[in-house]
Order: C-alpha cells, then sequence, then structure tokens
C-alpha cells in the first residue's frame, strides 16, 4: 500500500471535499492551562518545514512551507490579515510571489459566520458555519452542494467529523484523546475551509477515515498517533502510524520547535 499516498489523500479534501475520524468514550478533561510559547517551526521527515511569523500582538501573520532543497526548493506561504478585534478577515495563499487563491471572512457577533474562497479574483466558494450554545463549529454549509456536520465529548475535543454531497460521504473519526494541550493555532485552524482543521484542544491517539460511495463497499484507512512533549506539555514530537496487516507499517514524524517565555 503507498502511504505517501495515503498521506496525500487524507490532507486532500480542503475546499472541494472534508473528511474523517471518530471518537473516544474516553473523555479526558483537557489541559486549561495555556503555556506562553508559540509554535516557530515544524519539520516533517519528508523534508517538509513549516515556519510561521508574528505579529506584534502574537498573532500569526505568515506561515511559510518549505519543501525541497537548494535551488528545487519550493517555497510557498500564507499571509494573514486581522481586523482591530484581532480576528482573521483575510487569509492569502502564494505560490511564490503570486496570490494563487485568498479567502476573506465575516462575523456576526464576533463568531465567524461566513468564509468566501476565490481563485485569482474570481468567487468560486461560499460556506456558512454554524455553532452550538458554546460557540463550537457544528455545521458547515456550502453553496457548491456538500455539507459537513461536526460532534464533540464532554471535554470539547471532536470525535467525529463526516461530509457528504449526496453521492459520497466521509467521515473522520478520533479516539483516545490525551489531556495534553494540541500544538496548533486554534483561531488559524478554525478559518481554514478544510474538514482536517484541528478543532479539538487536545490530541489524538487515532484517526479512523471511512469512505463511502453509492454502490460501492466502504473504504477505511487508519493513522496512528503518538507524542513527545516537552516541559510545558506541547508535543515537539508526533508520530504517525499506518498500520497495514501482515506487512511493514509507514511512519511519517513531525518535530515542532517553540518559543517560550516573555516576547
Amino acid at each position: 500500500m503507498n502511504y505517501r499516498f495515503i498521506r496525500s489523500f487524507f490532507w486532500f479534501y480542503t475546499v472541494v471535499a472534508f473528511s474523517l475520524i471518530a471518537c473516544s468514550t474516553d473523555e479526558v478533561e483537557p489541559n486549561s492551562g495555556k503555556p506562553n510559547c508559540i509554535l516557530l517551526e515544524s519539520k516533517d521527515s519528508d523534508g517538509r518545514i513549516t515556519k510561521y511569523e508574528y505579529t506584534d500582538e502574537g498573532l500569526i501573520s505568515k506561515v511559510v512551507h518549505i519543501s525541497g532543497s537548494g535551488i528545487d526548493a519550493q517555497i510557498d506561504y500564507t499571509s494573514y490579515t486581522y481586523d482591530s478585534k484581532g480576528r482573521i478577515i483575510k487569509a492569502e495563499e502564494y505560490r511564490g510571489e503570486q496570490v494563487a487563491e485568498f479567502i476573506t471572512y465575516e462575523y456576526k457577533d464576533d463568531l465567524m459566520i461566513r468564509r468566501k474562497l476565490y481563485w485569482k479574483d474570481q468567487l468560486k466558494l461560499t460556506e456558512s458555519l454554524f455553532y452550538d450554545n458554546e460557540k463550537k463549529i457544528i455545521k458547515i454549509e456550502s453553496d457548491s452542494g456538500y455539507l459537513i456536520t461536526i460532534s464533540y465529548n464532554s471535554a470539547g475535543n471532536v470525535t467525529d467529523k463526516t461530509i457528504t454531497d449526496g453521492e459520497m460521504t466521509f467521515t473522520l473519526i478520533y479516539e483516545n484523546y490525551d489531556d495534553k494541550l494540541a500544538a496548533h493555532n486554534y483561531e488559524l485552524e478554525k478559518a481554514s475551509p478544510s474538514i482536517h482543521a484541528k478543532l479539538s484542544k487536545n490530541n489524538p491517539q487515532r484517526i479512523i477515515a471511512v469512505n463511502r460511495s453509492k454502490n460501492e463497499e466502504a473504504s477505511f484507512f487508519i493513522r496512528d498517533f503518538s507524542y513527545e512533549y516537552n516541559s510545558d506539555d506541547l508535543p515537539v514530537t508526533i508520530i504517525e502510524t499506518y498500520p497495514e496487516e501482515g506487512a511493514a507499517a509507514y511512519i511519517y514524524v513531525n518535530r515542532m520547535i517553540y518559543k517560550c517565555g516573555k516576547f
């Protein structure tokens, strides 16, 4: 089985389709503290590097993605614009120095209620976001016909996400959360038009993706996770394992670097 393909499959559904994962009944109370740390860089076992830049207020202003090295290196980045309340109002995706696409955001009562995706200045997609009484996203509707639903456990961690367009249904199931804070930036993840957006406080130990389509047998993929943490209980190493019965598992590693203390 081609596990690099599976990784691409897992992360492919950003705008056109969203994906998977469900839950554990062992609900862990999330870590209530937030360490004074910012994520500076991550590097995966495929050699891809992601670097984070911040405003003076501590908001992420740019996320730079570097793949390859030397003259063959490809550098893309996303820049973020905020309003006076510190809310993301625009995200611009650059390929080299050219804007490939951008997203604008609309708010009501300080909740993001709408995302509009533009490709080369043409509006391609509009998503409407809906919340529960605790202000967690529970539904996303698009004008292209797909619907995303999201469920949570009592600790506020996502148990499953499902996207459907009437023909295909893709579900992500999240299991066995730990009690440590996740490394991602929640506001940026909430702004991401992807079913893979990380909306949980803690770290799952397993994600199951289930793909169902009409007149076809359901298919599924499993990712197991293990973590190494720093003294602030933030993950510095994330190890993803793609198990396969009777064969060696594919292992993918991502390492993070933080800056902690006063900035």
